[in-house]
């Protein structure tokens, strides 16, 4: 009987320890705007509100134009108004930063059921609330025939993120969940929908905080510098490794010592040294939103000013270089597309990234020569670009 009971004691600890666990970064901030107070939580590298955002703003409303559902869900927002909306040290998600969070919790198929509060939605539609993300039901607003209405309270929520839509950018991506399926939705919805907001802790970290370090590649000796941005420790010099589908821009062995080599993407899938990877495309846009500005990541998986900061101080073009605050040094070494051909050395850049778009294409990060801005573009897998490593 007492083992039993002693046995019947630790598996309610554990069952406690874990549940604290899940949730162990909970915590709290204040906007100084206004005063008020909004939980947080820690999920995988993130810092969410657990709250929806209640700041107001010229384009926001209460559901039904009703103060006591400002009090109950928050605020509403146009996706203008939203942009800029966060508190001091907080920014509306990007895109990837909703795909970011789905993962962190094992994917879209059932982060609905795990996001959502364990009460308030519709027809048995509650969530289990795993993470105290407590995603309630707070419908949306929109515009018709010059009217302004409400929708749905109960059985939807549309969560805005900073993502316009890649081809049309009157539409931007948020995070949709409802009362009758357990997934959560990457939507696509117009700008003048009213959305509820999640702000999530700003990541950016200033030039004076970055690492210079270096690595040794084991298999052919070769020695590159890295630095270490926020969390993230980047190759601040192109790969260089000889590999099958590779070529130095021009086929001029010396502008491999320059630039490195340049890769096609199923060569680059495999070209990073032990230790390293090639980043994914999230792993390409927390870097961004490093350097950039709180909020400028505004258009489809780019920055409208990351690529000044990241680019060398030399080799481009018409004065187009950077002030490369952070040591990532990004030379403009061209293309080689796939009709062998070379071109646009000390015009532009690629990196590629791990993720694939659709067949044939995946993501690159973009610089060029007459923007100050780093753009997420894809590119035939076939072409080739450089590449930066980024550590496990």
């Amino acid at each position: 009987m007492k083992r039993s009971f002693a046995i019947f004691v630790l598996l309610s600890l554990l069952l406690v320890v874990n549940a604290w666990g899940a949730n162990s970064a909970i915590g709290t901030l204040t906007d100084s705007r206004d005063g008020q107070i909004y939980r947080t939580v820690k999920i995988g590298k993130q810092v969410w509100m657990t709250e929806n955002l209640n700041f107001k703003t010229d384009s926001s409303w209460c559901y039904d134009d009703k103060p006591e559902n400002c009090k109950k869900y928050g605020r509403l927002y146009h996706w203008s108004d939203a942009l800029t909306a966060c508190p001091s040290g907080w920014t509306l998600p990007s895109r990837t930063g909703l795909i970011t969070l789905f993962d962190a919790i094992g994917g879209q198929d059932s982060a609905g059921l795990k996001l959502k509060s364990s009460i308030g939605w519709n027809k048995n539609g509650v969530g289990a609330d795993d993470y105290s993300f407590t995603a309630l039901p707070a419908g949306y607003g929109g515009w018709h025939g010059g009217h302004r209405y409400f929708c749905c309270e109960g059985d939807d929520a549309y969560f805005a993120s900073s993502s316009e839509h890649e081809y049309d950018r009157e539409m931007v991506y948020s995070m949709h969940l409802n009362n009758y399926k357990n997934v959560a939705y990457l939507a696509v919805e117009p700008k003048s929908l009213g959305f509820s907001i999640r702000c999530i802790e700003d990541m950016s970290v200033t030039p004076s905080s970055v690492v210079v370090d270096s690595m040794t590649d084991s298999r052919d000796g070769q020695t590159y510098r890295t630095v270490k941005i926020g969390e993230q420790v980047w190759m601040a010099e192109n790969l260089n490794y000889k590999a099958d589908s590779s070529w130095c821009y021009d086929d001029k062995s010396e502008n491999c010592k320059k630039y490195g080599r340049l890769y096609t993407w199923y060569a680059a899938k495999k070209s990073c040294a032990i230790g390293w990877h090639l980043p994914s495309e999230g792993e390409f846009e927390i870097l961004l939103k490093a350097v950039g500005e709180q909020g400028n990541i505004v258009e489809f998986g780019g920055s409208k000013t990351a690529g000044k900061v990241i680019k060398s101080k030399t080799g481009w073009n018409e004065k187009g270089g950077g002030i490369d605050s952070y040591s990532f040094s990004a030379l403009p070494a061209g293309v080689r597309v796939y009709n062998e051909q070379f071109s646009l050395e000390g015009q532009n850049t690629g990196f590629w990234s791990s993720t694939e778009n659709y067949t044939g294409y995946a993501f690159l990060i973009h610089l060029d020569y007459h923007t100050d801005g780093a753009h997420l573009y894809h590119s035939i897998e076939y072409n080739g670009y450089s590449v930066r490593c980024v550590k496990d």
